[in-house]
């Protein structure tokens, strides 16, 4: 009798302590109050595809902070503090998805575009999922790679179907 009351007390604790935490407030990343010479700035790319859907690759996260919205403001141009930086880089094209990670060093007053590609040497239509993509941050003056590239694999949501949208 004593350890059933005991057993009764310690598990209404566990319960009613487990269900008072706090929810996490995110927080989203958010430009340097620097001059804009000591900035860079950074913005995604778009390749139109007449049949397909278009091929987007933005910007998800700078250090490890997300970026609100993401991709739907890959064309806005995000300014970063210059100096070695991490990167997160996704991919979309109507259901399929990559992300990864780019470790760059930005330099100050230059501006850089998120550039991917497939390895297979296509036209960058996705019809077989299992090619490895690459990622890369490319200066936009000179549409030089700054930094190693990255492949990651770029696949469709696993449902066994991929939605059609006709307009």
């Amino acid at each position: 009798m004593k350890y059933s009351k005991l057993f009764a007390l310690c598990s209404l604790f566990f319960l009613i302590t487990g269900c008072a935490t706090e929810p996490t407030n995110l927080v989203f990343y958010t430009a340097p109050a620097l001059e804009a010479d000591s900035l860079a700035i950074v913005s995604g790319s778009e390749k139109h595809r007449a049949i397909f859907d278009n091929q987007t690759t933005y910007l998800v996260a700078i250090d490890g902070l997300p970026i609100a919205h993401a991709r739907a403001s890959f064309a806005n141009q995000i300014k970063v503090k210059s100096g070695n930086r991490k990167l997160t880089v996704a991919y979309a094209q109507g259901s399929f998805f990559g992300i990864t990670e780019l470790s760059v060093d930005l330099k100050a007053d230059h501006s850089y575009i998120l550039e991917s590609a497939p390895t297979s040497g296509e036209d960058g239509s996705l019809t077989d999922a299992s090619v490895p993509y690459a990622f890369w941050v490319a200066d936009s003056s000179t549409s030089e790679a700054i930094g190693e590239k990255k492949f990651a694999k770029v696949s469709a949501p696993s449902g066994g179907y991929i939605p059609i949208f006709i307009k």
